[in-house]
C-alpha cells in the first residue's frame, strides 16, 4: 500500500517537473520569437521628447516607468563607448496585461552620435499599446550620454507617398510589356518607374505608424507580378533588373522576403558573372547574401559549400572579379556557420 502510494507521489512529481518544463521552454521559446535586431532609422529622427517616463538606474541597466496611457513610439538615444565601437544594447518593453513583455536588441553607434529607432508594429512591439516599462540593459563601462522618447509617429518632413498615382504608372507601363515584351525601351521604362517605390516614402498603413516602402501600399498581387517581372529579366541578365531586384529584396518582408530569399539564391548561383559584373552596384548592403536561402532551403551547407567553389573558381580565373568573389566567399562562410549554429 505505502509503495503504491509513493509510486503516484513520483508520477505527480513527474508530471509537474514535466508541465513546468514544457511550460519553461514555450515561455524561452515566445521570448527568442519577440526578439528583434533594431538598427537607426533616419527617419525616425530627430526625436523630440514629449514622454518623461520616471527613471531609475542600476549598474547595468536604466528602468523608465511610464504614467498611464502613454505610448511610446520612437526613442532617440547617445551612448559612448571607451572602445569606440558599435554596441548592441538589449531592450525589454513590458505593456500592460495581455501584452507581456516583448525583447529585442539596438545596434548603437559608440561615438556618441544619436541614434533614432521607431517603436512599433515591425519592431515586435503592439502598436498603439500604452507602455507599463521600457528597459534598457547598458553595460557599466557604457555612458548613456542622451535618452529621449516621444509619442509622435515622426517629425521629419519626407517626400509624400507617391502611391497609389505611381502604381496605376507602373500597371499601365507593365501592361505595355507584355504587349511589346521585345521592346527594351518599355522595359526600361518600367523598370525605373519600379526602383521610384522602393524607398521608405512618408507612406503609412492604418496598423502601423512607421513609414515603409512605397511598393508596401501596392494593392494585392500588383507587387508579386512586379518582383515577378524583374526576377524574370534578371535571368535576360538584365543589370538594371538585378539593381532594383535587389531593393525590393532588402526591403522585403513576410512571404514575399521567404520567396525572394530562394529566388535569390538562384541568382547568385546560376548567374554569377551578372553578379560580379554588377557588385560595385548592389554590394552597399553586402549583407542581402545573408538574406539569401539555399535552394532547395533543405539543402543546407552542402548547396553553400557548392556556391563557395563557384566563386573561387571564377576568381582564378578571371583575377578582375577576385575581390568582389573574395567579399561574396566571406559572406558565404559566415553564412555557413549560422547555417551550423542553428542545426546545432
Amino acid at each position: 500500500m505505502g509503495s503504491a502510494r509513493h509510486f503516484r507521489t513520483d508520477a505527480r512529481k513527474r508530471r509537474f517537473l514535466f508541465i513546468a518544463l514544457w511550460f519553461s521552454l514555450c515561455v524561452i521559446a515566445s521570448l527568442e520569437a519577440q526578439e528583434k535586431t533594431l538598427r537607426p532609422n533616419d527617419l525616425a529622427c530627430p526625436v523630440t521628447a514629449n514622454l518623461y517616463p520616471e527613471l531609475l538606474r542600476r549598474t547595468d541597466f536604466i528602468r523608465f516607468i511610464f504614467p498611464a496611457d502613454a505610448v511610446p513610439r520612437r526613442i532617440s538615444i547617445a551612448l559612448i563607448n571607451p572602445d569606440n565601437k558599435d554596441i548592441s544594447i538589449e531592450y525589454r518593453w513590458v505593456g500592460n496585461g495581455k501584452w507581456g513583455i516583448k525583447t529585442g536588441f539596438f545596434v548603437a553607434n559608440g561615438e556618441g552620435k544619436t541614434n533614432c529607432f521607431f517603436l512599433g508594429y515591425h519592431t515586435g512591439i503592439p502598436e498603439n499599446i500604452p507602455c507599463k516599462e521600457f528597459i534598457l540593459f547598458i553595460p557599466e563601462k557604457i555612458l548613456a550620454k542622451e535618452i529621449a522618447f516621444s509619442s509622435l509617429p515622426s517629425e521629419k518632413p519626407i517626400v509624400l507617398c507617391p502611391m497609389p498615382e505611381l502604381e496605376q504608372e507602373i500597371n499601365e507601363a507593365y501592361v505595355a510589356c507584355g504587349l511589346n515584351p521585345k521592346d527594351e525601351s518599355k522595359a526600361s521604362l518600367l523598370i525605373q518607374l519600379l526602383e521610384k517605390i522602393t524607398p521608405r516614402y512618408d507612406c503609412r498603413r492604418p496598423f502601423d505608424s512607421e513609414p515603409v516602402p512605397a511598393w508596401w501600399m501596392a494593392s494585392k498581387g500588383a507587387s508579386d507580378r512586379w518582383i515577378d517581372y524583374l526576377y524574370h529579366k534578371v535571368l535576360e541578365n538584365n543589370a538594371d533588373a538585378l539593381r532594383v531586384y535587389v531593393k525590393f529584396f532588402e526591403t522585403s518582408d513576410g512571404h514575399i522576403a521567404e520567396e525572394m530569399s530562394e529566388q535569390m539564391w538562384r541568382i547568385l548561383k546560376d548567374r554569377p558573372l551578372l553578379i560580379l559584373e554588377n557588385w560595385n552596384g548592389i554590394e552597399v548592403n553586402k549583407k542581402w547574401v545573408l538574406m539569401c536561402r539555399p535552394w532547395p532551403s533543405q539543402g543546407g551547407s552542402p548547396l553553400i559549400s557548392e556556391m563557395i567553389e563557384i566563386y573561387k573558381d571564377i576568381a582564378r580565373k578571371e583575377p578582375k572579379y577576385k575581390s568582389a568573389c573574395d567579399d561574396i566567399i566571406s559572406l558565404l562562410n559566415e553564412k555557413s556557420q549560422d547555417v551550423i549554429r542553428h542545426k546545432l
